[in-house]
């Protein structure tokens, strides 16, 4: 495609000549402290893609060459290279970025030599690079479908880091991004219609969706770590530091709520009561949604809001009767450099202040059943004991340890002793149903699946073992040339005739065969005689059909 550039974003640049898309250039190349000639290379490729709208990926580099400074070829990014050669092989037929386009340019940068010196006049200007540029594109530049495929700008990148830094989500940011194009072209009064539609559909300075949650991700991960617990974790500590220093608290837990379930849907993994957790409890089951917090969390999330002046004697219970003597441990807190308190209760266990009236007898009725809990494992092992020489009870023991070790939360526990007592009695099928089943089938009153064959049903269906010979005229004739000839070459098929075995029987050889071709053999003999009689009768001279 024929395009004007303009190269103003380069002070130094000269057009030494151009001709049908194909430009050369002479330009400057300086390297400075803690820059390469490849970060120099990019940045005047990365300008000239703003220029042109266009976007180019590193093809070759040249490092270690004598006879240039150094080297660096860049291809159109769509080109061919690193991209899937076949329409089969892409994802999406619609957006397809290989265009095997072969538009490039390649930088060089030459050594300053009295040799190169005497022989390049723009070397003796200064003007150290060239470059060579072949803008003949496979594909159209200037039109929405090649601006979605542009890079984000560095100077857009920074805009949506303020903005997820403010608070926003990459919807609104986007939203909120778009509205400020809008204005600017608004307040442009040569600006049109076109422009704004060019503005928008321009990825560099308007990112698509799928950018901006990469550049959400990203700003993501780099401020509050992975979505993992070891992410998170490492990243609390660095910034635990960092207000340590400014004289704040941080407290960090790596697994503060170990006994904590959720739900793996959407509004079930950010911790919200969703509608498979209410089934759950609707059918009985107890699940740890919400977490229980003991009254010295409730005192340190005091603290860290109120700080070192918060009274902790607010939590206690209203029950005048119910106060229990607290005791007063002290922790060592960097917050201000001062030390902070927690209370906790001076009894055995941890008791919530806000607890009802109803859950101190729950408490006394719990410890007692573990009490009976005891007793009847200790029961349960003296029987074991007794008959420890019995294979049977040595497997159904195994299997009630199993069972034993899969209770780790308070819903595991309730399945498995729904599962021990909830035996509910099926209803039995009739004897005849049972005679219809097929061989292998489980049999008795267990019902199977109704409608559509079952997975049990389905592996019972024996293959018909196909007993045609590979030239048999009724197969189709291959496809493979060679293995046609060879065919061709065997001629017409002929049948096998299989022999049965032989033995001798009363010095007769017989055919091992069926009753019933034993039974055809004999009625054709007697059919024969009979023939034989008939002719013999109807036959004038009886001479030619002697008797026998």
């Amino acid at each position: 495609m024929s395009k004007t550039i303009n190269f103003n974003f380069d002070i130094y640049s000269k057009v030494i000549s151009t001709t049908a898309n194909n430009y050369l250039i002479r330009t400057k190349f300086t390297v400075e402290e803690n820059s390469t000639f490849s970060e120099i290379c990019n940045n005047w490729v990365q300008h000239f893609s703003a220029v042109t709208k266009t976007n180019w990926i590193v093809f070759k580099t040249y490092p270690n060459k004598q006879r240039y400074a150094y080297r660096k070829d860049y291809v159109c990014q769509h080109a061919s290279k690193h991209k899937s050669l076949s329409l089969e092989q892409t994802s999406d037929k619609n957006r397809i970025r290989n265009k095997n386009c072969q538009a490039s340019i390649n930088i060089l940068i030459k050594n300053e030599t009295p040799n190169t010196l005497r022989k390049d006049e723009f070397l003796r200007k200064g003007l150290n690079t060239e470059i060579k540029i072949s803008f003949e594109h496979t594909h159209k530049v200037d039109n929405a479908e090649a601006y979605s495929y542009l890079r984000v700008c560095s100077k857009v990148k920074n805009e949506f880091v303020e903005y997820f830094a403010s608070g926003m989500t990459p919807a609104v940011a986007k939203n909120y991004h778009e509205v400020k194009l809008t204005a600017n072209i608004n307040d442009d009064c040569q600006g049109s219609g076109m422009d704004l539609i060019k503005t928008l559909a321009d990825a560099q300075i308007n990112p698509t969706d799928r950018q901006v949650v990469w550049l959400y991700d990203t700003w993501r991960s780099e401020n509050y770590g992975d979505r993992f617990d070891k992410g998170v974790c490492e990243i609390l500590e660095t910034k635990k530091q960092l207000y340590e220093k400014s004289g704040g608290l941080l407290e960090i837990s790596n697994n503060p709520l170990k006994n904590y379930e959720f739900c793996d849907c959407p509004a079930g993994q950010g911790g919200a009561f969703c509608k498979h957790i209410c089934a759950i409890h609707l059918n009985g089951f107890v699940v740890q949604n919400n977490p229980h917090l003991s009254f010295s969390d409730h005192v340190q999330l005091g603290e860290l809001a109120v700080g070192k002046d918060f009274d902790s004697s607010f939590l206690q219970s209203m029950n005048i009767d119910n106060v229990v003597n607290i005791e007063l441990d002290t922790i060592n807190c960097t917050s201000r450099g001062a030390s902070t308190t927690t209370a906790e209760f001076s009894s055995g266990a941890n008791i919530n202040p806000v607890e009802l009236e109803g859950q101190s007898n729950t408490s006394e009725e719990m410890k007692a059943e573990l009490i009976v809990l005891q007793g009847e494992i200790d029961r349960i092992k003296q029987m074991v004991d007794e008959n420890s020489k019995d294979p049977y009870l040595l497997k159904n023991l195994k299997k009630f340890n199993k069972n034993l070790k899969s209770i780790t939360t308070v819903t595991s526990f309730v399945n498995v002793t729904n599962h021990f007592i909830s035996h509910k009695k099926q209803i039995g099928t009739q004897p005849t149903s049972w005679s219809r089943r097929k061989v292998g089938i489980s049999s008795g009153a267990k019902r199977i699946q109704a409608g559509r064959p079952s997975t049990m049903e389905t592996n019972l269906s024996v293959k018909k073992i196909n007993d045609i010979h590979p030239d048999d005229p009724s197969n189709p004739v291959p496809k493979n040339k060679v293995e046609f000839k060879q065919r061709v070459l065997k001629g017409p098929y002929q049948p096998v005739n299989i022999n049965f075995p032989r033995s001798t029987f009363d010095e007769q050889r017989k055919d091992i065969l069926s009753q019933k071709e034993i039974k055809r053999l004999q009625n054709r003999e007697i059919m024969k005689k009979l023939m034989i009689k008939t002719l013999i009768y109807l036959s004038k001279d009886k001479e030619k059909f002697p008797q026998r």
